[in-house]
């Protein structure tokens, strides 16, 4: 019942990957100041290379699962207009419904950056099942020390927008409240996702578990800064600012949030443009990033 669900959403994401990523391997984009060079590294990593410079600082973009290219290059050009490359890692709806295929994606990302994004220091900024994705690289780097002690410096700054990070109770709610408007179609899709992960309880309920648990301990103690809307069904907002408050007292970080009455999930940026770059700006500011960009933004 679940796959029947999710099966329209599935077909939409995978085509909208299967064109964007079918391109020639290299590629140029450019909006108005900023020129990238496009590297499609494997059908899940994709690289917009904005600077040259060997240390030039990297964000590790992990997106929701219906975003498009157009609604991703949104955040790009913030981070062009601050000297970084943007490292895009793509879910699948299948990363979620079964979450054991994610583990050789959550090996490839790791892979990359210790071995192909030379000393530069990285910022993750995770949405949505992109943050599900962010704890399956959080549990991959927990099992391999090496990994851990190779990236450990260099993971500076964690962005999260509109994450999941609930009981699964408000995942199978928040689900059907995202999916339609009608009370009946929502209780049928909360009720096939009850069924669904009762059946597979050992591949899918205890690994989601897991993954919460690794999510809240993260092991990379930076501050962190969180963007939800007040009213965001699948990011709820008694579950973000729990987060907030735990991650400032296990690590004695300032807390950075953005919250928002009215904006749709993971649409944020979209709502309140003026305001999300001014709160990213302001928290890049306190990374002090050696190697990052001077500002050249104006003060909004």
């Amino acid at each position: 019942m679940l796959a029947a669900v999710l099966q329209p959403i599935a077909r939409r994401v995978q085509t909208k990957q299967l064109v964007s990523l079918c391109r020639s391997s290299l590629s140029t984009m450019e909006t108005n100041k900023y020129k990238a060079t496009i590297v499609n590294i494997s059908p899940v990593l994709r690289l917009h290379k904005f600077k040259d410079e060997e240390n030039a600082p990297v964000t590790l973009l992990m997106p929701w699962a219906t975003a498009s290219e157009r609604a991703l290059d949104r955040f790009r050009m913030l981070y062009a207009e601050r000297g970084f490359n943007v490292l895009t890692a793509y879910a699948k709806p299948i990363n979620f419904i079964w979450p054991r295929s994610s583990q050789p994606v959550a090996a490839e990302i790791v892979e990359f950056l210790r071995t192909k994004t030379g000393k530069a220091p990285i910022v993750v900024h995770a949405f949505s099942i992109g943050a599900f994705m962010y704890a399956n690289v959080l549990t991959y780097i927990s099992e391999h020390p090496d990994e851990f002690s190779a990236l450990e410096p260099r993971i500076r700054g964690q962005v999260f927008d509109s994450i999941v990070i609930g009981t699964l109770k408000e995942l199978r709610v928040g689900m059907g409240e995202m999916l339609t408007r009608r009370w009946i179609l929502q209780q049928l899709i909360a009720t096939g996702t009850s069924v669904y992960f009762y059946l597979t309880y050992g591949n899918t309920v205890a690994i989601y578990d897991q993954l919460i648990d690794i999510f809240w301990k993260n092991p990379f103690k930076t501050s962190v800064l969180c963007y939800y809307s007040l009213i965001d069904p699948m990011c709820k907002r008694d579950s973000i600012e729990r987060f907030i408050a735990n991650w400032k007292e296990q690590t004695s970080q300032p807390a950075h949030y953005l919250s928002t009455p009215d904006a749709k999930h993971a649409e944020i940026l979209r709502a309140i443009p003026d305001q999300y770059k001014d709160t990213l700006f302001k928290y890049l500011d306190t990374l002090k990033l050696e190697q990052q960009s001077s500002p050249t933004h104006s003060k909004l």
